[in-house]
């Protein structure tokens, strides 16, 4: 069996977004575009035919349900998506299983429901009785391990440094690029979890084509990396990005 690995544009920046770069026909749109992959390693690019800027940043793996207390994959029974009604949460879980913890999507719910309850400030602090408690959105009766589940805290700061290095490298990229949200086409997100996100609360198949080898090699040669480590910009945007506004 024959098996082709796509081109990286950088050792940070790889095939996948190269992939996903030509699928979407990077090369040959006339407006920039934007392709975001939400995961880990944040890897996002922006342009068109004429010139095309790529990057990563670490995110961290709050998106996967990584280093969140009660967080999981993407597995029946994970938490994915959280409404809060009447103060008390509404969970919908992979599968329709009992709940086995909290995956990427159901936390940016969480902290979407509990900023607008007024349970956690622009800042990311937790209102008191939760700061010390955590707010409940599964009872033990209801979980598959027959422990409740709750989101604390440090779960909120989790989020909130994965949001705020992805919104900081998105908008050093743009600013880089010379380019705003007005003259941006299309955002694509990219990955399971991007799939999967509510995008309002956070935003067939085929055969390759002969010439798609010679295209992507052309999109990992073309696209210039931004480094984001001692950019001094990116760091002002990371600070700027770290409130939930």
């Amino acid at each position: 069996m024959e098996i082709t690995v796509c081109p990286g544009a950088s050792t940070f920046v790889g095939g996948d977004i190269t992939a996903g770069m030509y699928a979407l026909d990077f090369d040959k749109q006339e407006k920039p575009c934007v392709l975001i992959d939400l995961g880990t390693n944040g890897e996002m690019a922006v342009g068109c035919r004429d010139r095309i800027l790529v990057t990563s940043t670490a995110a961290g793996p709050a998106f996967e349900g990584g280093n969140i207390v009660c967080g999981t994959g993407s597995i029946p029974g994970a938490i994915c998506s959280v409404e809060l009604r009447d103060g008390r949460a509404s969970v919908q879980t992979i599968g329709g299983k009992p709940a086995s913890g909290i995956c990427g999507t159901g936390v940016i719910d969480t902290v979407y429901e509990l900023k607008k309850t007024g349970i956690i400030d622009e800042t990311g602090l937790m209102e008191e009785p939760w700061f010390d408690e955590g707010f409940l959105l599964s009872e033990a009766a209801l979980s598959d391990s027959g422990r409740e589940i709750r989101f604390y805290q440090k779960d909120v700061r989790e989020l909130q440094l994965a949001k705020s290095a992805v919104r900081a490298g998105l908008e050093t990229l743009l600013s880089r690029y010379g380019t705003s949200y007005d003259e941006i086409s299309h955002i694509y997100i990219a990955g399971g979890f991007g799939h999967q996100m509510d995008v309002a609360k956070a935003a067939a198949i085929g055969l390759l084509p002969e010439e798609c080898l010679e295209r992507m090699e052309h999109l990992a040669v073309t696209a210039e990396e931004v480094q984001l480590s001692n950019d001094r910009q990116f760091q002002e945007f990371y600070m700027e990005y770290m409130y939930f506004e």
